[in-house]
């Protein structure tokens, strides 16, 4: 591009001799290094701008505590539907009478032989009226594979292309003195790290390590001046490969710092440094994410002083976690890949500013998961549905399962919108879609729900991990127990697959159902929407069918969750 453009720009001189045109090319080359080392100069002094504001800015902050989820106790054992008793038996039928032609006719209310009885369907009843759905949350995509964030990884100041212009070169400045040459310093060898990552260990090549030393103790100046040494150090081949394997996994932006949370563990051996590079690598990836250190009046035992905490701003609400309030805006202590500490964060040192730049929310909407490498693992279903007992063998990915472990509580769409992997898809689809087949739109999804209500044992969220954890339709198969939203998630999934059927969630104060809107008449307790009816349908309500919502919840007005 730099050689097209001289060659354009000289173009439009008056001819001269070899040498002069020699000349203005060889001036011209030294002006556009010149351009160029003042360009990488700029960046330089960015970051050295930041780690000066970094070594004063720091002051102490209270924690806040986010919201719950749940407010709301759960059952601890799963609703169970009361048989309708059956009609009071009439009056005994007449007894036959011969005919003309000599046979015997049965009374006009005796049924025929063989035929099964009609079921009677629950009256009507609307449960609430809302006035239209929810607006959808926006979602950010980049063109990636299925639409998945990826971020930047780091790119090198030298290495973003030099916007070049023909240049007039009697506008070029005086000729500079000519520098001394530095003597030229052999290039290092590479070499290659393994990050372990899900489905195996990624390897990364690097020339020297970028990571410095971290004063003590830990304060803003040991920060800024371990910041200097990142931003000055020889990423070379390091951040090209971190870059390629990051548009390689897909990773989304949780994936992504979880990668180079690893990769710093693994460069320096130490979680304080592994936690600042993290923090590094998502800044040069234009996310704002900041660091808070542990004072003496914050620390507990499980975060001594010193301790290094990573705060990001997410695009959703997460909750039950702590957050701080950084100019205007919650900045979120999240565990990426281990169990947030179990006192909790109270105070911390950390600064309010901001990096140069439009920095953005951390994105934790997540689409699919991102391409950790499949660990299938099998398990069989059993359930019944009109006295025939079915069995189908199912497969989900465990890689999948543990990237979702220490996920935050967000928002329920997010949950609702995450995809099942490849094995499930491959597996639990096509055993139900067979079963489905020559059922009307009814009892297709009142089959359905009857094999979430009864293939899954149920225990509370509370007792099974100690804490509130919604689960995807991956964890839900391979995990040993769900709850009503563990198992909304995933009937509202198999619904939309199996059926075509629009789906949402209604939250109930301490309960999770679905509603459906078929497409032919239903009857039943319903949700109206936009004058539409959707179809209470509860997949926790063990021997509901569709139309039926637990007793308590006739009469409360739910909040609809859309499903992305």
């Amino acid at each position: 591009m730099r050689r097209s453009l001289l060659l354009l720009s000289l173009a439009a001189l008056p001819l001269a001799g070899a040498g002069a045109q020699q000349s203005e090319e060889e001036r011209y080359r030294r002006f556009l290094e010149q351009q160029e080392r003042q360009f990488n100069q700029f960046m330089t002094a960015q970051d050295s701008a930041f780690a000066n504001f970094l070594e004063r800015d720091w002051r102490a902050m209270q924690a806040f505590a986010a919201s719950q989820g749940y407010t709301a106790p759960k059952p601890r054992t799963l609703p169970r539907r009361t048989p309708t008793p059956a009609p009071a038996p009439g009056p005994r039928p007449s007894p036959t009478r011969p005919t003309p032609a000599g046979g015997n006719t049965p009374p006009a209310n005796t049924p025929r032989a063989n035929t099964p009885p009609v079921p009677v369907a629950p009256p009507d009843n609307v449960v609430a009226n809302i006035p239209a759905l929810p607006p959808m949350p926006p979602r950010r995509t980049t063109g990636t594979p299925g639409n998945r964030p990826a971020p930047l990884a780091l790119i090198p100041p030298a290495s973003r292309p030099l916007p070049a212009r023909p240049v007039d070169p009697s506008m070029l400045p005086p000729e500079p003195a000519p520098a001394p040459t530095p003597a030229p310093r052999p290039a290092a060898p590479a070499q290659t790290l393994s990050v372990p990552f899900y489905g195996g260990p990624i390897p990364l090549r690097y020339t020297r390590s970028p990571l410095p030393a971290l004063g003590s103790p830990v304060d803003g100046k040991a920060i800024a001046d371990f910041y200097r040494g990142l931003a000055s150090a020889d990423w070379g081949v390091l951040a090209e490969d971190l870059r390629a394997q990051s548009e390689a996994l897909a990773l989304d932006d949780y994936a992504y710092a979880q990668f180079v949370l690893r990769l710093g563990r693994q460069l320096a051996g130490d979680e304080s440094r592994a936690r600042l590079l993290t923090w590094y690598l998502l800044l040069k990836s234009n996310v704002d994410a900041r660091v808070g250190y542990i004072g003496p009046n914050g620390a507990t035992a499980a975060m001594p002083v010193g301790t290094i905490v990573l705060l990001v701003p997410s695009t959703v609400m997460v909750y039950n976690t702590t957050y701080f309030t950084l100019q205007n805006e919650k900045f979120f202590a999240v565990s990426l890949d281990e169990a947030p500490s179990p006192d909790g964060l109270g105070r911390l040192f950390t600064y309010d500013g901001n990096y140069p730049g439009q920095p953005r929310k951390m994105d934790m909407r997540i689409a699919r998961t991102p391409n950790l490498g499949v660990a299938a693992e099998s398990r069989t279903l059993r359930w019944s549905y009109k006295d025939t007992t079915h069995t189908i063998e199912v497969r989900a990915d465990r890689n999948a399962v543990k990237y979702l472990e220490w996920f935050p509580q967000v928002e329920w769409d997010v949950w609702f919108g995450i995809q099942m992997s490849q094995p499930a898809r491959e597996t639990l689809l096509p055993a139900l879609r067979r079963k489905l087949q020559g059922r009307s739109e009814r009892d297709q999804v009142n089959f359905l729900i009857r094999f979430v209500q009864t293939a899954f044992e149920y225990k509370t969220d509370g007792d099974q991990f100690g804490r509130e954890k919604p689960l995807s339709v991956d964890e839900t198969l391979l995990y040993p127990f769900s709850d009503c939203e563990d198992r909304s998630i995933i009937f509202a999934a198999l619904v939309r697959e199996l059926t075509g059927l629009e789906v949402v969630g209604l939250l109930y104060p301490g309960h999770m159902a679905t509603a459906v809107k078929f497409r032919a008449a239903v009857t039943g307790d319903a949700v109206v929407i936009g004058g539409e009816r959707w179809i209470v349908s509860d997949p926790t309500y063990i021997g509901a069918d569709v139309g039926e919502a637990m007793p308590q919840f006739k009469t409360v007005t739910p909040q609809i969750v859309r499903i992305p």
